[in-house]
């Protein structure tokens, strides 16, 4: 992920944070991966007031 993921600002300038995002990465666990990366744009976007940062995201899947 970028910065922009965990630095979006929400309400009185709270950040998204890290421990936000694994939370959403775990409760999404086992989901295609396509999903997962849905998954942390909509909790940004429900999330942030204003996102002025870009935001990357590469979610692998190992399998061994």
């Amino acid at each position: 992920y970028s910065d922009g993921l965990t630095e979006a600002a929400g309400d009185k300038r709270q950040q998204f944070g890290l421990k936000r995002a694994c939370g959403i990465i775990e409760a999404l666990r086992g989901r295609p991966v396509q999903e997962i990366v849905d998954g942390l744009f909509h909790a940004v976007d429900a999330f942030a007031l204003e996102q002025k940062d870009d935001i990357t995201v590469v979610v692998v899947r190992c399998r061994g």
